[in-house]
């Protein structure tokens, strides 16, 4: 638009010339008025055929008033185009006429001026489909860049979390070996110690065994304590979730995880439980084809939702019980969490827990 209104305001100079040269001022206004006014109308109409009857009603009115002939070029602009330079020949009998009642130096003027025009024109024309082409190409280009930024952060979290769930699973391991392991060699060199204290007479060996046997007891609370804190850490509740999701074959599944804060590890598997339990009880009783989990965070409390798309196969359920209902509510009781269940467009188990009882 802005480069169609530079190229018509020089042609309206260069023919304002011409005009104010050639006919009489007050006339001259007029012409000029009238040729701005159907040159923007043309400008702004889409409608090719609008644009057509214009070009053909000004060029009857210059049959009658040539000096409206100097502003052809104007009128032109707006309707030069390879589909509709056919109703250029509607100017010929304007120009016929003109030629007859008009000076020749101003009608050769208006033929080199809209020479220049169509020149014009053809450059603008060529200069627009070459920008948009260009702005097509930067949008192709930006959006390309954002869903290559998408995918390498996909890429990036996968292995992150790959990388985590290696891990744990390692101190997973290393912590069963410990319990396995030297859990059951304490725990037999106790009962050992127990027993040779029951058997020993020497009071002096009796009670440097029962020291042992203290200090060994000790070292197995402590080995017991570190085993359970690795177990405890290992259970990253996001990739459980997410693995849990990837092995659920019954329907096509979705997670929706928003907490950052650190949970308790007992409401961690707490939440684990009841997950499981909500997924069994879809493959047991529902007709569902999509299931999605949600765990958001809020200010003061945490939300776990777990909706599908399907109905409950038998008539005869109750929400009150049954379907492993009750053991969703007491796992929610236990932390205090509020259960509202519905069957009302697919199953629906909605749950909140407070902070500060999570």
């Amino acid at each position: 638009m802005r480069y169609s209104l530079f190229d018509k305001i020089v042609i309206f100079i260069l023919l304002s010339i011409n005009a104010v040269t050639y006919i009489d001022e007050e006339l001259a206004v007029i012409v000029l008025m009238v040729a701005v006014a159907f040159s923007a109308v043309m400008e702004y109409i889409d409608s090719r055929r609008v644009k057509a009857v214009l070009f053909i009603v000004y060029s009857a009115v210059s049959v009658f008033l040539p000096e409206f002939l100097l502003m052809y070029p104007l009128i032109c602009y707006s309707l030069i185009d390879r589909e509709d330079l056919k109703y250029l020949a509607a100017a010929i009998p304007a120009v016929l006429v003109g030629w007859d009642k008009l000076e020749e130096k101003a009608i050769v003027y208006t033929g080199i001026v809209l020479i220049a025009s169509i020149y014009i024109k053809y450059k603008t024309n060529k200069l627009k489909t070459t920008y948009n082409e260009y702005v097509k190409t930067r949008d192709n280009l930006t959006e390309s860049s954002i869903m290559l930024k998408k995918r390498i952060k996909t890429i990036m979290d996968n292995q992150d979390n790959e990388v985590k769930l290696a891990a744990l699973n390692e101190r997973t391991r290393i912590a069963r070996e410990i319990h396995d392991n030297v859990g059951h060699l304490l725990s037999s060199a106790i009962l050992q110690l127990g027993a040779v204290i029951m058997t020993t007479d020497n009071e002096q060996t009796k009670e440097s065994l029962t020291v042992l046997k203290v200090t060994l007891a000790e070292g197995m609370n402590s080995i017991r304590n570190s085993v359970h804190n690795l177990r405890d850490d290992s259970v990253d509740l996001y990739i459980y979730l997410k693995n849990m999701i990837n092995e659920f074959t019954f329907c096509k599944a979705q997670l929706k995880y928003d907490v950052t804060s650190e949970l308790d590890v007992k409401f961690r598997l707490n939440i684990i439980a009841i997950v499981k339990e909500a997924l069994s009880n879809i493959i047991k009783h529902s007709a569902a084809s999509e299931v999605t989990i949600s765990f958001i965070e809020h200010p003061k409390l945490y939300q776990l939702i777990i909706s599908d798309n399907g109905m409950v196969r038998s008539q005869n359920i109750n929400l009150s019980s049954g379907m492993g209902l009750d053991s969703i509510r007491q796992r929610a009781e236990a932390f205090n969490g509020l259960v509202n269940i519905s069957c009302e467009k697919g199953f629906r188990i909605f749950i909140s827990f407070r902070k500060d009882n999570a």
